[in-house]
C-alpha cells in the first residue's frame, strides 16, 4: 500500500472514530457513560493514552455537562486525574452544577426550616413540582433525603407528611444526651484533631459566620445544616465511632432549628463556636469541653422559650 493510500485510510478512520464520539453524546441522554477506548483512540492519533474515560453527563433540564480529558497527550505522560495537576501542567477544574434534585432538596428545607410548611401537612409531589418549577423526579429525590433525616414521614399509601414538631420530652432528652456526650468529643477533638481537620473546621466557622450576617430564610436553613456538619466534624475528630453515630442518627439540628426562626439563633451560635475553636486550636482539651457544654446549654436555653410557641 502507497504512502498516500495509507495517509488516506488513516483519515478515514480518524474521521470515523470521531464520528462515532459524536453519536455516544447525541443518543443517549441521561446517563453516566464510561467507555475505555481503546480502538477508537489508536484511530484518532498516535501518543493518546487509550486506557481514557468519558463521562457525559445530561441532567433533568437537558442540559449536558461533560467532563473530558484531553485528545492528545505527550508520549510517556500518565492519565490525569480529574481536576488533578500533571507534568504537562494544572487540569482544568469544572465546578460540578448541583443536582436538580439537590436545588429541590434545599428549597424543600428552606419550606420546612421556616414552618411555611407546616408539622403535619400533607406534602403533594406534584404539588411541590409546580411550585418550584421542576419535575417530580427531582421532588421524589429530595423527599428521600428528608424522610431519612426525619423531617416528612411516609405513609402507607398516602404518601409524605411533614413530621410533628419535636415534643417537650424528646427536646429534653436531645439535650440531656447531647450535653453527655458532645463535651467529651470536644475534649477528644482538641487533643486528637489534625491539622488539616482544624483547618476545615475553622473554614466552616468562618462560612457560618458569613451566612449568620444576612437574615433570610434560606440562609438560616444553610446554617441549620453547616451547623450539624460543624458538630459532627467535631466527633469525628474526637475519633469515637459511637459518638459519630449516634449523632448522626438524630439529626437534631434540622429539627431544633424549626423551633424559631430567627437571626439572633445564629449569632449566638457563631460566638460559641468562635470558643469551641479557639480551645481545638491550641490543644485545650479542658476548655474545648467547657466551651461546648456552655454551647449546648445556650442553645437549650434559647429554644426554649419558642418550644410550645411553635
Amino acid at each position: 500500500m502507497s504512502r498516500a493510500c495509507a495517509e488516506t485510510k488513516a483519515q478515514v478512520e480518524r474521521s470515523a472514530a470521531r464520528q462515532m464520539l459524536r453519536m455516544f453524546i447525541l443518543i443517549l441522554p441521561r446517563v453516566v457513560i464510561r467507555l475505555r477506548l481503546h480502538s477508537l483512540c489508536r484511530a484518532i492519533g498516535a501518543g493518546f493514552t487509550p486506557d481514557i474515560r468519558y463521562d457525559i453527563r445530561l441532567s433533568d433540564r437537558q442540559t449536558a455537562t461533560r467532563q473530558v480529558f484531553p485528545l492528545t497527550m505527550e508520549p510517556g505522560l500518565k492519565k490525569p486525574s480529574h481536576g488533578q495537576p500533571t507534568e504537562a501542567g494544572p487540569a482544568p477544574l469544572i465546578a460540578p452544577r448541583p443536582s436538580l434534585g439537590d436545588e429541590a432538596y434545599e428549597l424543600m428545607l428552606a419550606e420546612l426550616i421556616s414552618l411555611r410548611i407546616p408539622p403535619g401537612e400533607k406534602l403533594s409531589v406534584d404539588g411541590l413540582a409546580r411550585q418550584f418549577g421542576v419535575s417530580q423526579t427531582p421532588i421524589r429525590a429530595a423527599l428521600i433525603r428528608l424522610e431519612a433525616e426525619g423531617l416528612v414521614v411516609k405513609k402507607h399509601n398516602t404518601g409524605y407528611n411533614v413530621a410533628p414538631q419535636l415534643s417537650g420530652s424528646r427536646f429534653r432528652d436531645i439535650y440531656e444526651f447531647r450535653l453527655m456526650i458532645e463535651p467529651a468529643a470536644a475534649a477528644a477533638a482538641a487533643l486528637l484533631a489534625t491539622p488539616s481537620e482544624v483547618a476545615a473546621l475553622a473554614e466552616l466557622a468562618e462560612e457560618m459566620s458569613a451566612l449568620a450576617d444576612t437574615d433570610t430564610e434560606a440562609n438560616y436553613s444553610k446554617f441549620a445544616l453547616m451547623d450539624g456538619e460543624f458538630h459532627a466534624r467535631i466527633a469525628e475528630a474526637g475519633r469515637n465511632t459511637v459518638i459519630c453515630e449516634a449523632l448522626e442518627r438524630l439529626y437534631t439540628h434540622m429539627h431544633l432549628f424549626r423551633l424559631r426562626y430567627h437571626a439572633a439563633v445564629a449569632m449566638d451560635a457563631v460566638k460559641e463556636h468562635d470558643a469551641i475553636m479557639r480551645a481545638i486550636r491550641e490543644g485545650d482539651g479542658a476548655a474545648a469541653q467547657v466551651a461546648m457544654q456552655a454551647h449546648i446549654a445556650a442553645s437549650r436555653d434559647r429554644m426554649q422559650p419558642y418550644f410550645n410557641a411553635t
